[in-house]
């Protein structure tokens, strides 16, 4: 059976070698990993660098693993995934 893409090694392969449903992959993936934590970083009584520390060490790198594979030719592409972990920011660090 012929499958027009799969997982290896954490990233999205494509028959075409698009980046683009691996960059979408990894959006959706950091903002899973923010969901399930949002009601922590919604919280006062939780320290700011107590969030951010958990932010970088859990989701960013879980967002970025295996990075090193991606070809940065789409701007536009990148800059989403830059614009959904800037969104996160603002909701730890608060108005």
């Amino acid at each position: 059976k012929r499958t027009h893409y799969f997982k290896y090694l954490g990233e999205l392969i494509t028959e075409n070698n698009s980046k683009k449903r691996a960059l979408q992959a990894r959006a959706h993936k950091l903002e899973m990993a923010y969901h399930r934590k949002r009601e922590v970083y919604k919280k006062k009584s939780v320290f700011i660098k107590a969030k951010l520390r958990h932010y970088c060490t859990v989701i960013r790198s879980e967002a970025l693993y295996a990075a090193e594979c991606i070809t940065l030719k789409g701007k536009g592409l990148v800059e989403k995934l830059a614009l959904k972990e800037r969104k996160i920011l603002k909701t730890i660090l608060g108005p």
